[in-house]
């Protein structure tokens, strides 16, 4: 079950801003 892009880029975007 993998992330949908909207979820990647939201996760992406929280594990880069921390």
């Amino acid at each position: 079950a993998a992330p949908t892009e909207d979820q990647l880029s939201d996760i992406f975007f929280r594990f880069f801003t921390g």
